[in-house]
């Protein structure tokens, strides 16, 4: 009973092209009439044929080009919560850090009983800057490696300089202003190596999921908003000559 089930599953299959076939020339007859020729017919029914397919192929492009704008507001929107999302990380290790001064950790200890007075006492206060921190981690091996260890991060991993997006580091801890509920951080597919495991490795150690957008859909969509911006302006800018 099973094979014979699927037998007439495929037979229904190899039916559909045919019953398809047939409904067209069905429809040419009715559109020529019974005193048509067989080869007229065939011709018509061709040609509706490709019509029905020329249609289908431009609904196809329409879901397409909805897809893609789906894509370019979803990767802009991404773009636009990858500062948020990073700088939390930032003040979060950065905060961690700055509560090795509290801790019982030797090597921690000992990396900080080494620093200058001055900067010791800032570090103690939590007033360095997260520029000043960033440039203090980056310049001490043993400061570092103790804090990235206190934290639960790799000691091999490696600290970026955020050259390329410095308001990332921009002013003091503002932890408040920066903390999304959110379970992901959103970073470039197109950022440097250093800085995606760097947020990958703290993605992990404070519970957060670390995605990527594409920046090229994300510019994109920044462009056609700044375009928009535009357009609205020109247009408005007559109306209010005009009331003028």
């Amino acid at each position: 009973m099973a094979e014979a089930a699927t037998m007439r599953a495929g037979s229904e299959e190899q039916e559909r092209p045919r019953r398809s076939h047939e409904s067209l020339i069905a429809t040419a007859m009715r559109l020529l009439g019974e005193q048509a020729r067989g080869d007229q017919i065939a011709l018509l029914a061709m040609l509706l044929q490709e019509k029905e397919m020329e249609k289908e192929f431009e609904i196809q492009l329409v879901m397409k080009d909805r897809d893609m704008a789906h894509a370019i507001q979803i990767n802009k929107f991404k773009r636009q919560l990858s500062y948020v999302t990073q700088r939390y990380l930032l003040e979060k290790l950065f905060f961690k850090v700055f509560s090795l001064v509290d801790s019982q950790d030797r090597p921690a200890q000992q990396a900080l009983a080494k620093l200058p007075t001055s900067l010791r006492k800032r570090f103690k206060q939590k007033s360095l800057s997260m520029t000043e921190l960033n440039r203090l981690l980056l310049a001490n091996h043993k400061l570092r490696i103790a804090a990235w260890e206190y934290v639960g991060l790799p000691r091999w991993l490696q600290l970026p300089h955020f050259d390329e997006s410095p308001e990332l580091l921009c002013g003091i801890l503002s932890e408040a202003m920066h903390s999304p509920n959110g379970a992901y951080v959103y970073i470039s597919d197109q950022a440097p190596a250093v800085e995606a495991k760097f947020f990958k490795n703290l993605a992990r150690v404070f519970r957060k999921e670390l995605e990527t957008y594409n920046q090229d859909l994300a510019e994109q969509g920044i462009q056609e908003e700044v375009v928009e911006a535009r357009r609205t302006a020109a247009t408005a800018a007559p109306v209010a000559d005009a009331s003028a």
